[in-house]
């Protein structure tokens, strides 16, 4: 039997498997026999379950959970590297450090780091395309967890959020989106980049 390490994680991803299954809380209470407040509170963090409850809602949802010391040290290494590699323009090594994660993305995607998972790879194919034809799904599960994140986090993934629409074309979206975080962003860092994409959608108006 696997001992989860790491409850939090475990009732994050049950929320997010949920949600890509179009599954409501109430239809998956009646195929779990779960009232659907208790696992709103499993989702949420609100009650620590026992393992026999959390193990019943991702079979209930069909999909696993995973535990690999040896790639999640990796991936913590990987993912430390990419985001300076990507604001120095330095894309096509982005691409080379990003493709052991890649090559066990089906690990990744059932571990705890399934939302940074997510998180680094909406970012490399934003800038780099790498693998254009994900772009919309890593977008997606970003944005549902969106709820879930930290300070910290929700600014990285607002970030995200503007280059993926000054990318897609949707100009007006994205102009009105910057204008309306810039204001709550702390990171420098992400401030100047906004500002950046600001230009550039202004600049195809222009044009």
């Amino acid at each position: 039997m696997i001992d989860f390490m790491n409850y939090i994680t475990v009732g994050r991803r049950i929320h997010l498997v949920r949600k890509l299954k179009n599954i409501s809380l109430k239809d998956f209470s009646k195929m779990t026999g779960l009232s659907h407040t208790n696992i709103h509170q499993i989702e949420n963090d609100e009650v620590h379950s026992k393992h026999e409850t959390l193990s019943k809602l991702l079979e209930t949802l069909e999909t696993d959970f995973v535990f690999d010391l040896n790639l999640e040290s990796m991936f913590d290494s990987i993912y430390q590297k990419i985001y300076p590699l990507i604001l120095y323009y330095d894309y096509a090594k982005a691409v080379e450090r990003a493709q052991p994660l890649v090559k066990n993305e089906s690990f990744f995607l059932n571990s705890t780091r399934f939302l940074e998972y997510h998180l680094i790879m909406l970012m490399v194919n934003v800038f780099t395309y790498y693998q254009r034809s994900k772009i919309d799904y890593y977008y997606n599960v970003c944005s549902i967890m969106d709820p879930f994140y930290g300070d910290e986090r929700r600014e990285w993934f607002n970030l995200m959020k503007a280059a993926y629409l000054q990318k897609k074309n949707k100009n007006d979206h994205a102009l009105s989106f910057i204008k309306d975080t810039i204001p709550g962003i702390k990171n420098t860092n992400y401030i100047a980049m906004l500002h950046y994409f600001k230009g550039i959608v202004l600049l195809n108006d222009y044009t």
